[in-house]
């Protein structure tokens, strides 16, 4: 079987593994992709783009040539009530993940970059001056490598990471629907709070059906299957056909990123928002963020990882951090959610969508001396 060599290697064609390979080459390494199955492929993603993936996507990619439906409106129900953010841009852009990530790549292809698929990854081993990847279409050879293979992807494994912090389950359910039902859903993306304890329920409207899931931070978690369906009553779509997929979202980062020459990106690396649930702006900033490291740090694998953990920890994990604190708050029902909403709720869903949209963070949320925030911060201390 064949042997390469690279400048880099990346593991998984997702958002982190395009956005790490594109900004690669664009800096004149030579790189490969090594993705286990052909482009386009299924990805099990609701695939609701938000305004913040649009800030982190690479230079000149264009997000027109693959959004199916746009939702100027976000309603979110919580304690029994429902709130509404409406906006000049949309709170959240429709992808199907397949189209978005062959996207994806195909621009860091067009920068220099060579997908090599299927390639399944076999085996995984470091020397003093490169990483030696042996897979289904040959061993390939690297000074650096980014695993960008998702949450439960091999190569953190063949590494010899420990294992990951436990993800959050998650359904996600692709629903045929009659056009009646899609107009009555369009144009909105829906979150329900109150269809399940410690998470949320969601409906996005696609090109011509709908993207439904639920999720729970909770564990054990409660019956997921039977919180949809019955969620799924509440919204009229009780009789819908559906095409059903399960998945775990990485909420807590790892806490190593680095080990030797290989870096842990996108959900390998455990970046997705506590509160939200949205793992492909963190992809994208981190696989970038990878690439940046590679190019400003190498050889030496000391300098890299201090670069990657320095961006890394600067762009998301601090942030990370104080999200799990609202997360806390908006996951855990009770007297101190029920009093923010109650008197904050309008303010406290703006907010959110403030950090959802990129115009803020959460630390500045929670940090600002006249943050209402600052209440629920108390409030979560007193009942811990």
């Amino acid at each position: 079987m064949k042997s390469s060599t690279w400048d880099a290697i990346v593991v998984g064609a997702g958002p982190a593994g395009a956005s790490a390979a594109g900004a690669l080459a664009r800096g004149g390494l030579r790189v490969a992709i090594l993705e286990k199955e052909r482009l386009p492929r299924y990805k099990t993603c609701g695939g609701g783009l938000v305004p913040r993936v649009r800030e982190a996507l690479p230079p000149g990619f264009d997000l027109s040539s693959v959004v199916e439906h746009e939702c100027p409106v976000a309603e979110l129900r919580i304690e029994g009530r429902t709130w509404t953010l409406n906006g000049d841009a949309p709170w959240v852009s429709m992808a199907m993940r397949s189209d978005f990530d062959a996207a994806l790549v195909d621009h860091a292809r067009a920068g220099g970059a060579e997908l090599i698929a299927p390639a399944t990854l076999r085996g995984l081993r470091s020397e003093s001056d490169r990483v030696i990847a042996e897979t289904t279409a040959g061993t390939h050879c690297a000074p650096f490598l980014v695993a960008a293979d998702g949450a439960t992807g091999p190569t953190a494994r063949l590494a010899s990471w420990p294992p990951a912090p436990p993800g959050i389950p998650a359904l996600e359910w692709e629903l045929t629907v009659t056009p009646e039902v899609h107009a009555r859903f369009a144009g909105i993306a829906r979150f329900d709070f109150d269809a399940i304890a410690g998470g949320y329920a969601w409906v996005f409207p696609k090109s011509n059906h709908l993207s439904v899931g639920i999720l729970s931070t909770r564990r054990p978690a409660p019956s997921l299957v039977g919180r949809l369906e019955s969620t799924l009553g509440d919204w009229g779509l009780a009789d819908c056909p559906a095409e059903r997929h399960g998945f775990l979202i990485p909420v807590r980062p790892r806490v190593e990123l680095t080990r030797g020459r290989v870096l842990l990106s996108g959900d390998a690396a455990g970046l997705a928002d506590p509160i939200t649930a949205e793992g492909i702006s963190a992809a994208l900033i981190s696989g970038a963020a990878a690439a940046q490291a590679i190019l400003a740090g190498a050889p030496s694998p000391e300098a890299v990882a201090r670069h990657y953990r320095r961006m890394v920890h600067q762009r998301l994990v601090s942030d990370l951090r104080w999200a799990r604190l609202l997360a806390g708050i908006l996951y855990r029902p009770g007297r101190a959610r029920r009093f923010l909403f109650e008197r904050l709720g309008r303010t406290l869903t703006h907010a959110v969508g403030e950090v959802i949209a990129g115009r803020t963070s959460y630390r500045r949320l929670l940090c600002q001396p006249r943050s209402y925030l600052k209440l629920g911060r108390r409030l979560l201390q007193r009942s811990s």
